[in-house]
């Protein structure tokens, strides 16, 4: 039996006032996994108010204001979340399709934390994830631009996971202003060959792109049964679409991604201003 798992991340800056778009995005595309960061939630917000129907939802806040990350996760899959270190902002599971196990991480590195510590974290975790798993995607916001090829903190990131097999795919630019453009949004995986698909997408409410891959394999049917270490909370919603998304609005939203496209090809300040 063939499987496509679509993975995306997105940096949103603050889930709840995006909530409805980032839905919305999540069932057009049937995304199987989408990694957030930046969530920005904190203690007393109702994690039920941010429920999509037939996902899970799994989050860890960072204690004072800012930052997060979370994941929605479709249920058709099984999956484990891992207990890590809580030295940096990240989030580990383990899924299971079939008898097809893969490991999935998020984080997140604001810019006020040391580049080298931050690495030096993803490291003792990838140092505890690759003997439950093989097969290993590792997305975020690092905050380091992996299109200055010649920085030595790009050097030490690329050689860091180049140890542990994993290799960054995303070709673009993920973070466009009017003044700079930079790749900071990434996807590291073990296994380039288990790939149908990935890029980059524009999204309207974050000056970060999202990003995503989609893997294809063959298993088994039979499912595995798997221990929970974590017990999970699942939260589902029956929220309508955004009453105030009309055609006009869509229309707009089109003409505005595909300026944006060609501003990044372009890097014309004309295209910026269209």
């Amino acid at each position: 039996m063939s499987h496509n798992i679509t993975l995306a991340h997105l940096n949103i800056r603050s889930l709840l006032p995006s909530f409805n778009d980032v839905a919305e995005v999540v069932l057009d595309n049937n995304y199987s996994i989408l990694c957030i960061s930046e969530t920005w939630l904190r203690d007393g917000i109702d994690a039920a108010a941010l429920g999509i129907d037939n996902y899970s939802f799994v989050h860890r806040d960072r204690p004072s204001r800012g930052g997060g990350v979370a994941m929605y996760i479709k249920n058709d899959l099984k999956f484990t979340v891992l207990q890590m270190s809580y030295n940096i902002e990240q989030l580990w599971a383990l899924i299971s399709v079939g008898q097809f196990k893969f490991a999935v991480g998020v984080a997140y590195r604001p810019q006020q934390c040391d580049r080298y510590f931050f690495i030096n974290e993803l490291e003792n975790s990838l140092s505890e994830v690759l003997p439950q798993s093989s097969l290993l995607i590792l997305v975020g916001d690092f905050n380091i631009h992996m299109n200055l090829y010649h920085s030595s903190h790009t050097r030490a990131l690329t050689d860091a996971m180049a140890v542990y097999g994993l290799t960054q795919i995303v070709e673009e630019n993920t973070r466009v202003t009017a003044t700079s453009a930079s790749l900071v949004d990434v996807i590291f995986v073990t296994d380039r060959d288990i790939l149908a698909d990935s890029g980059v997408r524009d999204f309207h409410l974050s000056d970060h792109a999202l990003t995503f891959c989609t893997l294809k394999f063959t298993c088994n049917k039979q499912q595995p049964q798997m221990r929970r270490h974590m017990p999970l909370t699942q939260f589902r919603s029956n929220r309508a679409p955004a009453p105030w998304l009309t055609e006009t609005i869509r229309v707009m939203q089109k003409h505005h991604d595909n300026a944006l496209k060609t501003f990044k090809k372009s890097s014309n300040p004309i295209h910026w201003d269209y």
